[in-house]
């Protein structure tokens, strides 16, 4: 659907997209009024702790693991998935990362990777991109932060086309820069050196919005405001440095736990914004992260986390530091949840309450590139049709788990839910009921039973 014009506010000559705001509709359509549904794909690499990370209960009740302990304060908005195999791997052969990137959001089993080599790899639409064609049309078909391509691949618009991804600084100039009201990097370098704020450019026309909206809608617009003014200080403290001093160049402004929460903002203002009803997030790998809680043998936090154990690591130590850099991942993932859970949506409630918030590993455990019981945690309603505080356990009995991947793999091996089929009840929690496979059908039976509705 089209943008109407009073989702923006103008100043500077620059457009400022705000909420809905239902008061200034209408009657007639004020009625109509709802929040659209989005989904946000939160992606993990490299594995995790997977026996850990298991909670207990059924699908009336959730109890936390260790693990998961830091979503205590959202847990009745979390459905946590036991029982999801990544299939469509079964028959490969090659790097096990280039393979699971490749087929884990688009379903798709390819039996070529070796000859493909460096390629994007994606054997057609990943999940993310096929929504975005089928949810209502938005000024943005998806917001992508720090996603990697190449052989690593992992959202794709078709077969070996990977998605562009766009570091934090690149992504809010992508989408909200213009409010300078002009794209000179000099004049924009100049506003910033002489701290114009975006928010100040439009003040004047928001109080005048404001004298005529609801009290509910001044509460959306003071909310909306106060989020992209915080959001623009912190970037531009970020972007002067510790000595304050203005950097002529863009900040890179890597994914590290620094930015989690600026990231987690600016998704949260652009759904709002109703700029994009789509994103996918890579969290990145922490070498290079000052403060995750654990240092690696020579500073790889690939190789610590695929160490198997024969690696001669004092086994109890081995096991607290997975505990504590997995426990960091919880951590940052609530941050997101909290975000938007605090950002009040269109049709009242909050962002959250419209939207699913897909946590999911590319592996089952790290320390094997396995891709049995992968763990799936889910975050949010979806405008009412996912219930929340629940564990939804799909596991059956195998006479053999695999723990290697190679040719000991065998389809017949694969006996749990499909993530096929989880991305059917993606769909279908995103209201495209026509949607009864994905990816390839041969590995679709519908969606999970339970999850939805």
């Amino acid at each position: 659907m089209k943008i109407p014009r009073r989702h923006f506010l103008r100043g500077a000559g620059a457009l400022l997209p705000v909420p809905l705001l239902t008061s200034l509709l209408p009657k007639a359509a004020r009625a109509q009024a709802a929040a659209p549904r989005r989904v946000m794909f939160w992606l993990q690499d490299n594995g995790n702790l997977r026996d850990e990370l298991t909670p207990t209960g059924d699908a009336n009740s959730l109890t936390l693991p260790y693990l998961l302990q830091p979503l205590e304060g959202v847990k009745s908005d979390l459905t946590v998935i036991r029982g999801i195999d990544n299939h469509v791997i079964w028959n490969h052969n090659g790097n096990a990362h280039d393979i699971g990137n490749a087929t884990l959001l688009t379903g798709i089993a390819r039996t070529d990777f070796n000859a493909v080599g460096g390629g994007a790899n994606g054997g057609g639409a990943s999940l993310d991109q096929y929504l975005a064609g089928r949810l209502p049309t938005a000024p943005r078909r998806s917001i992508n932060i720090n996603l990697p391509t190449g052989t690593f691949a992992m959202s794709y618009q078709g077969a070996q086309q990977a998605t562009t991804g766009l570091n934090l600084w690149s992504a809010y100039q992508d989408l909200f820069g213009n409010f300078m009201g002009t794209t000179d990097p000099a004049v924009i370098a100049r506003r910033r050196l002489t701290r114009e704020s975006v928010i100040d450019a439009v003040l004047d026309n928001f109080r005048h919005v404001n004298g005529r909206v609801s009290a509910a809608d001044k509460v959306k617009l003071d909310h909306h405001l106060s989020l992209l003014r915080d959001l623009e200080t912190r970037l531009a403290l970020e972007a002067q440095g510790s000595s304050c001093a203005p950097d002529p160049n863009p900040p890179t402004h890597q994914n590290n736990s620094a930015n989690t929460e600026y990231t987690a903002y600016l998704y949260a203002l652009a759904f709002a914004c109703q700029l994009s009803h789509v994103g996918v997030h890579m969290v990145s790998s922490p070498n290079a992260d000052p403060v995750f809680p654990v240092r690696f043998t020579g500073g790889d936090y690939h190789q610590w986390i695929h160490q198997g154990p024969d690696y001669g690591l004092d086994p109890v130590r081995r096991r607290e530091d997975w505990r504590t850099s997995m426990r960091w991942f919880s951590t940052a993932f609530n941050t997101w949840v909290q975000r938007f859970k605090a950002v009040p949506d269109v049709s009242g409630g909050s962002l959250l309450d419209n939207t699913l918030i897909v946590w999911v590993n590319v592996f089952g455990m790290g320390s094997y590139h396995d891709f049995h019981e992968i763990p799936v945690v889910v975050a949010g309603h979806a405008g009412g049709t996912v219930r929340g505080g629940r564990l939804l356990d799909y596991r059956r009995a195998r006479a053999a788990n695999p723990t290697n991947f190679g040719p000991s793999y065998a389809r017949s091996s694969f006996v749990n839910e499909t993530t096929n089929n989880l991305w059917v009840s993606i769909a279908q929690a995103m209201g495209l009921n026509d949607v009864t496979a994905f990816g390839d059908a041969s590995f679709c039976s519908g969606g999970l039973p339970g999850f939805v509705g």
